[in-house]
């Protein structure tokens, strides 16, 4: 039991950062965010952060 996998996302650089018992993996523009431990589960880093306006 427990804990597979932990995304962190952090909106000011665009990225996401998955964190499992291996290590790290950093998703950025052009790529998609997924994990073994999610079968089929692909998002896109660019759509996530699309209209994201972060004021500068």
């Amino acid at each position: 039991a427990g804990t597979a996998v932990v995304f962190v996302v952090d909106p000011p650089r665009r990225t996401v950062i998955a964190h499992d018992r291996a290590g790290t993996t950093r998703f950025g523009p052009g790529e998609a965010a997924m994990h073994a431990a999610l079968p089929g589960f692909a998002f896109p880093i660019d759509a996530m952060f699309e209209g994201l306006y972060l004021g500068r």
